[in-house]
């Protein structure tokens, strides 16, 4: 497996494609619709990014198995067979064309990254990083092509453009100014640093309350879980509900909860994260 600064910069290439990729059919969308008001790149974006999850987490699954599943044909077949029969979901119209794009994204990355064919598990974190990096670039809406490398110092960056690849590192890296503060402070007590924010992963483990039955369209009958998400990012504007499937609540509709994170699934203003039980020892 290669270093964690090269799966970064392979996630940054990834993500940069993809996002290419939903620029284009947002454009295809607007220039097909009637009405007066443009279909927004998050529209397009999110519904997307739902479906990179669903297929990282098969994969992670994939490889967790004895022995590990490989990408060909296993990761592979799934994404070219939705790509033709996807009808399920809140929004099936767009699911079709999203399983398209990753299949074709994906694959010419990994022809052009020829190592990637025998590297599934470097193939794996890049998906990983490039999904956190993806995310960033749909929520902001913001373009992101690569910056020159020759520019003049008197060269102005505008502010709503993310950095990229290396850029983004060492901007992440260098010393930021601090404004000064409004009352003196003594220098013999230092200041705690912010604590970082945790990302909410397929995997993690979350506990909560069960707080009754809950139906989604997307997802069936379950159990809305109230979570303990303190600490994590959470994406703005979006109303986050925990989701326990009826199977796996064997019946229970209160009480506490602690599991894992399988799955999310994101429909209009609401993420579901949808959660699994800690199976008992």
């Amino acid at each position: 497996m290669v270093d964690k600064s090269s799966v970064q910069d392979l996630a940054d290439e990834l993500a940069r494609d993809l996002f290419r990729k939903i620029e284009v059919l947002t454009e295809d969308r607007n220039r097909n619709r009637r009405s007066n008001y443009p279909i927004k790149l998050k529209e397009v974006g999110e519904p997307l990014l739902n479906d990179f999850r669903k297929t990282l987490s098969y994969f992670r699954k994939a490889r967790r198995m004895a022995p590990p599943q490989p990408y060909e044909p296993n990761v592979r077949l799934l994404l070219e067979r939705r790509a033709k029969t996807q009808s399920f979901g809140n929004n099936p119209r767009n699911e079709t064309p999203n399983f398209e794009v990753l299949t074709d994204v994906i694959h010419h990355f990994r022809q052009k990254h020829a190592f990637l064919e025998s590297d599934d598990d470097t193939l794996m974190a890049v998906w990983a990083w490039a999904m956190r990096i993806l995310t960033y670039y749909v929520e902001k809406e913001t373009v992101t092509q690569p910056r020159s490398p020759q520019r003049s110092n008197s060269t102005s960056v505008s502010p709503h453009t993310p950095p990229v690849g290396s850029e983004a590192r060492e901007e992440r890296s260098a010393p930021q100014p601090t404004p000064a503060p409004a009352q003196p402070q003594d220098p013999a007590t230092p200041q705690p640093p912010p604590i970082p924010l945790k990302h909410l992963d397929v995997g993690v483990e979350l506990t909560g309350n069960r707080k009754g039955e809950l139906r989604v369209p997307s997802l069936g009958r379950g159990v809305r879980v109230e979570l303990n998400l303190k600490g994590y990012a959470l994406p703005k504007g979006k109303t986050v509900v925990g989701f326990l499937s009826r199977e796996d609540a064997g019946g229970s509709l209160s009480g506490g909860f602690r599991g894992t994170l399988a799955d999310i699934e994101i429909d209009g203003a609401t993420l579901y994260l949808i959660v699994k039980p800690l199976k008992k020892a």
